[in-house]
This record gives C-alpha cells, structure tokens and sequence, in this order.
C-alpha cells in the first residue's frame, strides 16, 4: 500500500531502494513479530514504583549486580571482565538487542572462530535440560573465547539460566553467556539471582523520552551524512517510530535514498 502511494505521488525512489522496501515488507508480513519487537512491551510499558526504584545506583564494584541506568553506557562501551554473565531486560527490547550485540562483539574479541556463538532459545532449552551447560562447557576449535547468546520469551528457560549462574557463581570456566530477556520486574528471580551474583550482572533497558529519541536519530542522521532543514527536522522527528530499531532503519533507507 505505501508503495502503492508512493507510485501514485511520482514519489517512488530508485529501483534499487524499492527492491530493499519491497524485501523488508514481505519479511515484517512473514514474521511481524520479529520486526515489531516492542509492540508487545509498549502495551504493557509502565513501569511499577519498584522498577523505577531499581534503576537507582547500587553501590560496589562496578559491573557487578545491576547496573543504573546512568553507567549503562559505560558497561556497554568498557564491560567488567569479572562479569562473565549478563542478564539483559526491560520494555526496550530494541535497546535490549543492541546492548546483546556490543557484549557479544566484546566478549568475541578478535575470534573469527565461526562457531564461538551458541544461539539458543526458550524451546531449546526446555527439550534438553543439559543443553545450555553443554554448550557454556564447550571449547573453541581455535582456543578463543565462546559465547552463548539465550534469548527467552517465559520462564521455560529458568532453571537451566539459573543452574548456570551458580556454575559460574563457583569459578568454573565456562564462555560467555548473554540472556536477551522481556519486561522482567525488579521481583522477578532472575532479575533478583543476577543482581545478587559477584560474577553477573542485570542491565534494564526503558522506553526513551521524546530528548533522547531526538538526539539519537540527529546523531545517526549526521553519521550518515544527512542534514535537514530545522523546520524539516522537525517534522522527520515526529514522523519517526518511536521504537529505536524500526526508527535506524527508516533513517538509513532516508541515507540510502
């Protein structure tokens, strides 16, 4: 239908763009979840008084436990290497993913190893209760570091998340383990199990305000080479989705264009 219009207002872009519209259509109409992630969270967004009461600093070593949200960009950008477990959640969940891919990138280092990345999921896991350990256990081919990367949508997954944070709470070498959670509560064990553990740490990701939004797309605009207008500006400010992810790719179609 956009396109539709597009054609209809001699607006359509260049071919090559239109392909890349058309590709990314028919992927949100054959998996609209994946590319609405935040849709269900957006509904369910508010947080309660005690989640916003744990965004409050934690005193400590840095890393360890849960981080504010005033020193997530620091984790993010330099990661506690006593940290060996990280436990990412919140409403954000293009933030959440993000924040998945710079740990993972740090955790990898220079590992061009193709198989140091485990990916498993909440059904994974479930139908094999020694999975997720197995693959913590197991060994580069290259002798690098290995990453296991869990993304859970229930608490299928629970059990095996927390027999591991022990394994890690005793010292045993195990890879990396990044979990990609939902809109976990302050109270929820997880959450509770992570923050107390000395070799993990919880990192909550909230919606933005309208200022942070703004100044991200600006940012990325600029790195792209873009410039606007003010009054321009303005309107492609409102005009962008609210969710981070769906907001980089409209600013990179623009870039494109």
């Amino acid at each position: 239908e956009e396109i539709g219009l597009l054609r209809e207002q001699r607006q359509v872009p260049h071919r090559f763009i239109l392909h890349q519209q058309c590709q990314y259509y028919q992927r949100a109409i054959a998996a609209p979840d994946g590319f609405l992630p935040a849709r269900a969270a957006l509904a369910a967004g508010r947080r309660s008084a005690a989640d916003k009461a744990s965004r409050k600093p934690t005193k400590g070593r840095r890393g360890a436990g849960k981080t504010a949200s005033a020193a997530v960009r620091r984790f993010l950008d330099k990661p506690d290497k006593a940290v060996r477990a990280v436990l990412l959640h919140g409403p954000n969940e293009s933030f959440v993913h993000e924040a998945a891919e710079t740990l993972a990138r740090w955790a990898l280092g220079k590992s061009d190893d193709p198989y140091a990345v485990t990916k498993l999921g909440d059904s994974e896991i479930k139908n094999d209760g020694a999975r997720l350990a197995d693959a913590l256990a197991a060994q580069s081919l290259l002798g690098g570091p290995t990453l296991v990367w869990v993304r859970i949508d229930g608490k299928a997954a629970d059990a095996a998340i927390l027999d591991a944070l022990e394994a890690f709470e005793r010292g045993e070498p195990l890879g990396y383990l990044i979990v990609e959670a939902g809109d976990l509560g302050s109270t929820a064990e997880l959450v509770k199990k992570f923050t107390a553990a000395k070799s993990a740490g919880a990192i909550a990701f909230y919606e933005e305000t309208n200022a942070e939004r703004a100044q991200y797309a600006r940012t990325l605009a600029k790195d792209l080479g873009l410039s606007f207008d003010r009054d321009a500006e303005d309107a492609f400010l409102a005009a962008l989705p609210a969710d981070r992810g769906l907001a980089r790719q409209e600013i990179q179609k623009l870039a494109l264009y």
